[in-house]
């Protein structure tokens, strides 16, 4: 070989480019360095990495433009933990301090199933107004 091909060769080094941000990274990571999108081929496998990779797309779907798919799943993930409240209070007729326990994840629902359908209703007129231009 010649020296040109040899220098060259040494100078070629692999990436992993995020489809999300575009981000140029080592092909041996599991999530971007720039977005934190699970990168690896075992990240949605492995329990601790897969924790990781739920909590980036529930905060992607949180933060963002949300597709009706997305909108529909996660109302029938959280939807119930509205309701489980109202099922477990009034059965008894009374408060219960075991009871309150079952309105902290309800509360949680309900702020992230707001500002799903919040992001929902607002892709779905800024969708509007592009098809009407």
């Amino acid at each position: 070989m010649d020296e040109k091909t040899v220098q060259s060769n040494k100078l070629e080094i692999e990436i992993a480019i995020c489809p999300e941000c575009m981000y140029e990274n080592l092909p041996s990571v599991d999530f971007c360095k720039k977005c934190g999108r699970p990168m690896g081929l075992i990240t949605t496998i492995d329990p601790l990495r897969r924790i990781h990779a739920q909590g980036w797309l529930y905060r992607k779907i949180v933060s963002g433009p949300v597709k009706p798919i997305a909108f529909w799943g996660m109302w029938m993930i959280f939807g119930p933990g509205l309701l489980m409240p109202i099922f477990f209070l009034f059965p008894r007729g009374r408060f219960d301090l075991g009871i309150a326990c079952f309105f902290i994840p309800s509360a949680l629902s309900a702020m992230i199933l707001y500002r799903v359908t919040k992001n929902y209703i607002c892709y779905r007129v800024s969708n509007k107004g592009k098809q009407n231009a």
